[in-house]
């Protein structure tokens, strides 16, 4: 019985040796079985990606026929003799040899690519997007293949509409994608479109991490109107808080931002918001800058109508060395040069030395406060906190 674990033991090693060999590996895998229908596809699938051009027809077809003779039911086999048909020019047998290889296995992400590239070629949307999902939720490599792919494939308004039915669907995969989309730029607002058309928003992102993902991302691309619709959608959100400058638990809200504000975190920068022991309530606001930097330590966006304004702010610190500078600077967030409307800069007593009236205009309905912070060479690092601004119409 002993000889008999130790000998079923030995065997478990080896088919997992040559599994991942099989995949890692083909040509280790070929060495230790010539007709190892696995290894055979998959080395044939490295020398196309690695050569970057299709063999001739009768060396793909002479490799899937070797494959099928030790693996009948192979569906990568199969694949690499519909390409093989392809090349020879009948498009009838290779499109016939595709869907059986996919129903021999739906695992096979070569057959379920074929098959995409077939559907756009015919112009069948709704039939490409199936093997799309079919590849995501089946292929673990699918992911990094096709997610670049379909990113740019949902800006068309044909392909966008028709992936909101999978939207819906929910597959498993959808968050991750969306994901990816709002992270690779340029694609906000047709995921914020898409996401909206569905419906599905609850059920695929119950925690809104996609909502405040896309937040962030409209704001990048400035779709303001899109983003207040967005923020706006979300559970909780007030619209006060899209003319609201003043530190509170619903504005220092960090999946809120940018309707809520954003702090700069990373070095040569130490920011955070304090609250009252008693209430918790947000008060003021502690900035830890090291010497010789510039930063904006906090940004909030913001709706205003057009008309005047004035902002009070109280900043403190133990010590203001020359050539320090705190300032709040309202800017026109509506083009990348954001031109500044405003600023009131802090002297050294803490006060506001510009406490003038902040004219907001027509031509521009969103706008950024930043607090801006100047910390000089060769001094210790710059410290002080600075109360909520309290910023009112009037």
């Amino acid at each position: 019985m002993a000889a008999l674990t130790v000998a079923l033991s030995a065997w478990a090693g080896l088919f997992s040796a040559v599994e991942y060999l099989r995949y890692h590996n083909p040509p280790r895998a070929l060495a230790l079985n010539a007709n190892d229908a696995g290894a055979l596809v998959r080395n044939m699938d490295n020398q196309i990606q690695r050569v970057g051009q299709v063999p001739s027809a009768n060396a793909l077809a002479d490799v899937a026929h070797r494959a099928l003779r030790s693996a009948p039911l192979s569906a990568g086999a199969v694949r690499l003799l519909a390409i093989s048909e392809q090349l020879r020019g009948k498009a009838a047998s290779s499109e016939q040899l595709l869907y059986l290889s996919s129903r021999l296995s739906r695992r096979d992400l070569g057959t379920q690519l074929a098959l995409i590239e077939m559907m756009v070629q015919n112009n069948d949307i709704p039939k490409a997007l199936e093997h799309y999902n079919i590849a995501l939720t089946t292929a673990k490599d699918a992911e990094g293949i096709l997610f670049p792919i379909l990113a740019e494939a949902i800006e068309d308004p044909v392909v966008g509409n028709a992936f909101i039915s999978q939207v819906r669907a929910g597959h498993s995969w959808i968050g991750a994608f969306l994901s990816y989309a709002i992270r690779a730029g340029g694609h906000s607002q047709t995921v914020a479109r898409i996401l909206a058309a569905s419906g599905a928003a609850p059920r695929i992102d119950p925690n809104e991490n996609i909502k405040s993902l896309l937040l962030v991302g409209l704001g990048a691309e400035r779709h303001f109107d899109t983003l207040r619709q967005t923020f706006l959608g979300m559970r909780g959100a007030k619209a006060e808080l899209l003319t609201a400058a003043g530190f509170n638990p619903d504005s220092t809200k960090p999946t809120w931002a940018p309707v809520s504000w954003q702090l700069t975190g990373a070095a040569p920068l130490s920011v955070g918001f304090q609250r009252r022991e008693a209430s918790g309530e947000t008060t003021d606001l502690h900035v830890l800058l090291d010497s010789g930097a510039q930063l904006i330590a906090a940004r909030k966006l913001l709706f205003l109508r057009p008309g005047t304004y004035h902002l009070r702010s109280n900043l403190q610190s133990q010590s203001w060395p020359a050539g320090a500078d705190g300032r709040w600077a309202l800017k026109c967030a509506l083009s990348a040069a954001e031109p500044t409307i405003w600023m009131g800069t802090f002297g050294s007593g803490g006060t506001m030395q510009t406490p003038t009236a902040i004219q907001v205009s027509s031509q521009c309905g969103v706008q950024y406060l930043d607090l801006i912070v100047t910390s000089p060479e060769g001094q210790s690092p710059l410290e002080f906190v600075i109360s909520s601004p309290d910023l009112r119409a009037g």
